[in-house]
């Protein structure tokens, strides 16, 4: 089981990055790669948008379907998980986290500059800028609550 969430996690990641140019509406000079040193925790945060997605046609529907239809995140919630996020190597959340069905993405403003985000309901979070992804775990007890599984759970 452990060997499908990460081939899935992969191709997940893959198809993700792979979706097009997320910033074009940003400027060249915000367009850049990010740094590591550029994401730090308690940033001012701004959600430009915020929508919740479920794929519906994921072999793990049927298992996480009632969770994930009833799994819902407000903006406080979401600034709350992103203040609180611990900063993973992808082969950590490709590792030890199950990548669910059902996420929230959208656009947020750290410290004024714009990021894609994803927030996936198996609690781990990726911020995305260019070619640059940055990969998070939610781990936190505070925000645990918040999501359907967490690290390890099957």
């Amino acid at each position: 089981m452990k060997l499908i969430t990460c081939i899935l996690a992969s191709l997940w990641m893959l198809i993700f990055s792979a979706s097009g140019d997320l910033f074009s509406n940003v400027t060249p000079d915000e367009n850049s790669d990010i740094s590591i040193t550029q994401i730090q925790r308690n940033e001012k945060i701004k959600i430009l948008e915020a929508r919740k997605r479920c794929d519906t046609s994921s072999a793990f529907w049927g298992r996480y379907a009632i969770k994930s239809t009833e799994w819902k995140l407000d903006s406080t919630e979401i600034i709350q998980i992103l203040n609180l996020r611990k900063k993973e190597e992808a082969f950590e959340i490709h590792n030890h986290y199950n990548v669910l069905p059902c996420y929230y993405e959208g656009y947020i403003l750290l410290n004024n500059v714009k990021y894609f985000f994803t927030i996936n309901a198996g609690s781990f979070v990726i911020l995305s800028k260019g070619k640059k992804d940055l990969y998070f775990s939610c781990t936190n007890r505070e925000i645990a609550k918040y999501f359907i599984t967490s690290r390890f759970e099957n």
